[in-house]
């Protein structure tokens, strides 16, 4: 007589424990029922006592993470609309990546060596965000990195 409580068809945690202690790479188990999204972030919610949200920086990627009492259990990857416009004067390129969680970047491309004052580049970056329909006086709120090219 079996002591396995288990409805058919669902895998006992040991069997992925198991694979864990011997190393397996990529641990997986087979399930006879079918696996939905809906029911996988239904039972990540049951189970969560918090969630953690990433920043999205503009690239339409957000990560929310699942944590029971402290501990990391899931990851869920979203991809968010986002939109990228770019603005080319000569060898310089200006770019402005937003998305729809409201995460943005900005980005100047020079050509090696080359500098530009930063009173233009903020005028350029007004511009933009205006042309995009965000408030240009924003960009007076941002603080800007150098970051040289390595050529």
């Amino acid at each position: 007589m079996s002591t396995d409580r288990r409805p058919p068809g669902v895998p006992a945690k040991a069997d992925l424990r198991e694979q864990v202690v011997a190393g397996t790479r990529t641990p997986s188990i087979d399930a006879s029922d079918p696996v939905t999204f809906q029911r996988a972030y239904a039972h990540m919610e049951a189970e969560r006592t918090d969630v953690e949200g990433s920043g999205t920086g503009g690239d339409g990627w957000y990560t929310e993470r699942s944590l029971r009492d402290g501990v990391q259990f899931a990851d869920v990857d979203f991809v968010v609309q986002s939109l990228a416009v770019v603005h080319r004067d000569g060898d310089r390129e200006y770019r402005l990546k937003f998305d729809r969680l409201g995460g943005f970047n900005l980005r100047i491309v020079l050509p090696a060596g080359e500098e530009i004052p930063e009173d233009e580049y903020r005028e350029t970056f007004r511009r933009m965000f205006a042309d995009a329909g965000l408030d240009p006086d924003h960009v007076d709120e941002l603080s800007f990195e150098y970051t040289r090219s390595m050529w």
